[in-house]
């Protein structure tokens, strides 16, 4: 039996404004019950049948407010899981990380913040170490132990954001099962979010290591029954310990390493031309990989952006331009910053003047911005809505599992799928024959097509480009997009007459700095 004493409350103008609740727990074990064997352990021991009553800890104040992170440590059997049971039950306004019913045959993507932006839930998932589109899609049931304790405090997150006054969260076992580099960006992520966003979070567990990262602004330190406990209060400091990263020159082997975390990872990266990783100071595990590749003939946006420069000129394209075809970055240290790091570390590396990339995260994760690259708009392909039409009107779903079975047996949903990639490729490398592809890439292939339309964005050492897409006159078409711009700022424009390849163009070394992440 567990007694529980001396809970108080100081209330400020609403439930989530600053209060303390302090609390008390007695231990009063139960007689034990007789067994074959418990006799025998008290007589050898000399124990009594019912232990006297024990103080499991005494008198924990904890301050809850917005903003604030609450730490609680101890050895095993030293009272944090009754303190945390303890702590919701005495909350009215409280979300235990766990306690929800499992989700059956739910998809990971909607278990999370249900009724809400796919944006959220995605943010919520990222914060916990699970930013991995195919993960999303898979059944809740076939988590690991790990990923559903993740994926457990992602829900619970999600939760709290969207209820006003913000609720406390309460998680026991904080990072359990978890190695160092991945409590550690998890304990990084959380102390950004709960800042950032003005929740009120608790955690318990077991790794003192992680303090650093966690930054609380309470440290809650149980000793056990009997022995008195320890709390140190603090204001974290304002920036996270830094994430030491080196970069340096990679090929396409280091790419593979990561690929198969990639949602694309399956599909070549194209033409490659140059590859950087990122590994963390004295680790040579890969954390992050970047791939500059040769680019597509013709964009539409592109030629949009900077007045028709590369436009039927393929010699100039692919002496000043590489696309950014690939960023994966490790599970381990997703949320920390570590993509668009790199990606600004390595763009004066990849050796032309103007770097290009299309990105579908980029309708929901402004990455390549922070990166330091410009978004010029949202390509949509032209005839999408028409082509789904189509689709639906010989009953054929591309995102559903049977569709390779479709055009593989269907005559009329074969012939839609070859014309229009042929209609693509043509558009896109001026080309009108087709590539020899089985039904089945050309499925896939589709399906990429009518998916999300990705953003464009368009990088330039010289900051001239791009162009404000609204001020160009007269852009020619050329490979059949449909574009959604949304206006930038102002922007200089390039001068008349400096069309020429100025050779300064052609970057630095390879050789990527040090330096730290925050």
């Amino acid at each position: 039996m567990l007694g529980v004493f001396g809970i108080c409350s100081v209330t400020g103008r609403s439930a989530m404004h600053a209060r303390t609740i302090e609390l008390t727990c007695i231990l009063e074990p139960a007689a034990t019950d007789d067994g074959p064997r418990t006799d025998e352990v008290r007589r050898l021991f000399g124990l009594p049948r019912r232990e006297p009553p024990a103080i499991l800890f005494e008198r924990v104040a904890l301050r809850l407010a917005p903003g604030r992170l609450l730490y609680v440590t101890g050895p095993s059997g030293g009272g944090k899981s009754t303190l945390m049971r303890r702590v919701a039950e005495s909350l009215s306004d409280v979300i235990v990380v766990g306690c929800d019913p499992p989700p059956g045959d739910a998809a990971l993507i909607d278990w999370i913040a249900p009724g809400r932006p796919l944006a959220v839930a995605m943010r919520a998932l990222a914060v916990c170490g699970l930013a991995e589109p195919r993960l999303w899609l898979r059944r809740v049931a076939e988590l690991s132990a790990g990923e559903h304790a993740r994926a457990a405090l992602a829900r619970a997150l999600a939760a709290a954001l969207a209820r006003v006054p913000k609720p406390v969260v309460v998680c026991d076992g904080f990072a359990e099962g978890l190695h160092a580099r991945l409590a550690a960006s998890l304990a990084s992520n959380l102390r950004r979010l709960v800042t950032g966003l003005g929740l009120c979070v608790i955690v318990a567990g077991t790794r003192d290591e992680l303090v650093a990262d966690l930054r609380p602004d309470e440290w809650v330190r149980l000793a056990g029954p009997g022995r008195s406990h320890r709390s140190e209060s603090s204001a974290p400091p304002r920036r996270r310990p830094p994430l030491k990263l080196r970069v340096e020159p990679g090929g396409v082997r280091d790419y593979r390493e990561l690929a198969a975390l990639h949602y694309r990872g399956d599909a070549p990266p194209g033409f490659v031309d140059r590859v950087f990783v990122a590994r963390q100071a004295g680790d040579d595990d890969v954390l992050a990989v970047v791939v500059y590749a040769m680019p597509p003939i013709e964009l539409a946006l592109r030629n949009l952006a900077t007045a028709g420069r590369f436009s039927g000129n393929p010699r100039r394209l692919n002496r000043e331009l590489r696309i950014l075809r690939r960023l994966v970055v490790h599970p381990d240290v997703r949320g920390r910053g570590v993509g668009h790091w790199l990606v600004r570390r390595t763009l004066p590396l990849a050796g032309t003047r103007f770097v290009e990339c299309l990105a579908a995260m980029g309708a929901v994760n402004p990455l390549f911005e922070r990166a330091g690259m410009t978004r010029v708009g949202q390509v949509v392909p032209r005839g999408r809505l028409a082509l789904l039409e189509r689709l639906r009107r010989l009953r054929v779903d591309p995102f559903r599992d049977d569709f390779e079975q479709r055009v593989r047996d269907c005559p009329r949903v074969r012939r839609l799928v070859e014309r229009t990639l042929l209609d693509w490729r043509r558009a896109t490398t001026g080309r009108a024959s087709s590539a020899s592809e089985s039904q089945v890439d050309a499925a896939a292939a589709l399906r990429r097509l009518v998916s999300e339309p990705p953003v464009y964005y368009l990088w330039d050492r010289r900051g001239r480009y791009p162009l404000p897409v609204g001020d160009v006159r007269n852009a020619s078409d050329q490979c059949g997009w449909i574009e959604r711009c949304r206006p930038e700022s102002t922007v200089e424009r390039r001068e008349p007459g400096n069309d020429r390849h100025d050779p300064r163009d052609g970057g630095p070394t390879q050789r990527g700095p040090e330096g730290g992440l925050s």
